[in-house]
């Protein structure tokens, strides 16, 4: 009787360690998790280096956090970031080589949207999902053809309503509108021009910048500054009509930080003393330096106030922290640094949500399809930015209930009241 419960009890003993290998049982004691690897293509030298720079501190620091937080039950999350020189070639190279690089979990794209389009085929190709941080509506359009291509930040179309309504808010009835070159700004341009024609202005100069760079700023400044509504028929002699002041009602800026502060700091030494209305792409440091903006409004979410509001909620809570980490270790906040964040927290909640269905799946390398189709699904995910939301319809995962109008007073950002 003893030999048959020494032998049943052996058998138990290696069916148990051949289950532990079969990945459907628990990890066999020494054995490490399969880590998690973040790879990111970022400009961290050239002309796009400031907001590289930014995105590159945020991923360090989400990754920290959500480490201390062990929020992937032992799975170590691991970055490596790389330069592309704000070379758009460099760019697509980086893309290329992460997504043929089995050991990439997932990749997390810059703010070059061509880039990541043009990286598109390499990433369907090897099946490995990446998280782009430019705005331009086609990252994530068509569906179809970005199948592992997502993208955070903001949506040309939730920005001009939201900038429409201001204008309105404000019976404007002329504006004049700058708008940066690429995809974006045609976006802007196209989705004012028909928010104009509902709200009841008009668009009446439009100027064009590059996302990088002084040139031609001063001269774009002026000729909004300048701008008159044409003369119509000319008043009789000692009617007393006066001559209307020069510049548009309001001025929309769309265009990348510093450009956007450079603009509205030469529309006021141009003399323009209109209203100012910034795009979200348009945000940069919390804390403004002269005058310029003061009584500016900025369509963004409230993650750059995240120290105005109050936390009734965990979502609200981890914002405050994010933020006070932030400026603990930078001395001060960027605002375009919470889509970098947001991304690596896309990530890590889909390859939890993975983990969670699978019975020792995290003794494996995460499954790069399966991922992808996590990213896919998310519904609701509180992110730091805001409402984040994926379908197999719609790539792009900001809400448009996140965003919200902020203020510039005081020498910074504020919640409008």
């Amino acid at each position: 009787m003893g030999n048959v419960l020494r032998r049943t009890a052996a058998a138990a003993v290696v069916a148990g360690l051949l289950a532990g290998v079969g990945g459907c049982g628990p990890l066999r004691p020494g054995r490490d998790p399969a880590p998690v690897v973040i790879a990111a293509d970022l400009a961290l030298t050239g002309s796009g280096s400031g907001l590289g720079t930014v995105y590159q501190r945020a991923l360090e620091l989400r990754v920290e956090q959500l480490s201390r937080q062990d929020t992937l039950g032992g799975r170590r999350l691991e970055l490596r970031v790389r330069d592309n020189r704000s070379d758009p070639r460099v760019a697509e190279a980086n893309l290329a080589e992460f997504a043929a690089d089995p050991a990439v979990t997932a990749i997390v794209a810059g703010a070059c949207g061509p880039c990541a389009v043009a990286a598109a085929d390499a990433l369907a190709a090897h099946r490995v999902p990446a998280i782009s941080l430019a705005p331009d509506d086609q990252v994530a359009n068509p569906v179809a053809e970005r199948r592992y291509l997502f993208k955070l930040g903001p949506n040309a179309g939730d920005g001009a309503d939201l900038l429409a309504a201001a204008l309105a808010a404000d019976r404007v009835a002329t504006v004049g509108l700058v708008t940066v070159a690429g995809d974006y700004g045609e976006a802007g341009l196209r989705e004012l021009t028909a928010a104009a024609g509902r709200d009841g202005f008009a668009i009446v100069i439009h100027r064009q910048l590059a996302a990088t760079g002084p040139d031609r700023v001063a001269a774009v400044a002026s000729a909004i500054a300048g701008w008159r509504p044409d003369p119509g028929p000319v008043a009789p002699a000692g009617t007393g009509r006066a001559e209307p002041d020069p510049g548009p009602d309001a001025v929309v800026i769309w265009t990348p930080d510093p450009v956007a502060r450079q603009l509205a700091a030469d529309l006021r030494r141009a003399g323009y003393r209109g209203r100012l209305h910034l795009d979200a792409i348009a945000a940069g440091e919390l804390h403004l330096t002269g005058d310029a903006l003061a009584g500016a409004s900025l369509v963004f979410t409230d993650t750059p106030v995240a120290d105005q509001v109050i936390a009734v909620s965990p979502a609200r809570a981890a914002r405050h922290t994010w933020f006070r980490d932030y400026v603990a270790r930078h001395g001060t906040y960027h605002a375009q640094s919470s889509w970098a964040a947001d991304a690596v927290g896309v990530i890590v909640d889909a390859v939890r949500r993975l983990d969670r269905a699978s019975a020792g799946a995290a003794a494996r390398p995460v499954d790069r399809v399966a991922l992808r189709d996590q990213i896919e699904s998310i519904r609701r995910l509180d992110g730091l930015t805001g409402l984040i939301r994926f379908t197999a319809d719609q790539h792009s995962g900001l809400h448009p209930e996140s965003l919200t109008t902020l203020v510039a007073g005081g020498g910074r950002w504020h919640l409008a009241r």
